[in-house]
């Protein structure tokens, strides 16, 4: 194609001259800009579906800076020994009759976060004392986990949210480190998941 006056680009006169990419986890055919091919990108249709490949191969979470934490007792990926270590309790809580049942990430809110539609994810989803809450275990507050927190909190009044900051946790470590069974303060590197499919799970949802 010549360049020149009236010229127009061939990705810009149909669905058939568009450069398309398949996704190399779900197979869904996409537009990948060409400038982000040239640099090694578009291989993903989203973050979510990058997100998976992230989980298969083992990569560091870039928020986090730590690689996902499976338990085999539980049968969970977490992404944090924090989540891990309040799991454990909620678990004891339920062995003690406390708690009648949790659930990891089991649902995700439709939230306005600055205008823009965004979904948010609890950590956890507890029943206890008659009633049904969700818990936030967050001990790097960024900007755009405070924002999904505020908006969860204004929009939807009707759902309980309680969230675990460094401050709270800090404060409660100490009397559950020496109650809850298998409370950690670090991960070991057996811990370390390269497969985390709760965390696919998550991701998908996310879409």
């Amino acid at each position: 194609m010549t360049g020149g006056a009236g010229s127009t680009k061939g990705w810009a006169r149909g669905a058939q001259f568009v450069p398309r990419r398949r996704c190399e986890i779900c197979g869904e055919s996409f537009y990948a800009p060409p400038s982000l091919m040239r640099r090694g990108g578009g291989r993903f249709c989203s973050k979510s579906c990058r997100a998976v490949w992230q989980v298969k191969a083992g990569k560091f979470g870039r928020r986090t800076g730590t690689r996902f934490i499976y338990c085999a007792d539980l049968g969970i990926t977490f992404r944090s020994q924090w989540e891990v270590n309040w799991a454990r309790w909620l678990e004891w809580m339920k062995s003690t009759g406390n708690v009648i049942a949790w659930a990891y990430e089991p649902e995700s809110f439709a939230l306005r976060v600055h205008g823009k539609a965004v979904r948010y994810v609890p950590d956890f989803r507890v029943e206890w004392n008659g009633k049904v809450e969700y818990h936030e275990v967050k001990g790097r507050m960024d900007e755009r986990s405070a924002g999904k927190i505020r908006a969860m909190r204004r929009q939807r009044r009707d759902i309980p949210l309680r969230v675990i900051d460094a401050k709270t946790y800090a404060a409660l470590a100490p009397r559950f480190r020496e109650i809850v069974p298998g409370w950690k303060k670090y991960a070991t590197p057996g811990d370390l998941s390269t497969t985390g499919l709760d965390r696919v799970r998550r991701a998908l949802r996310e879409c």
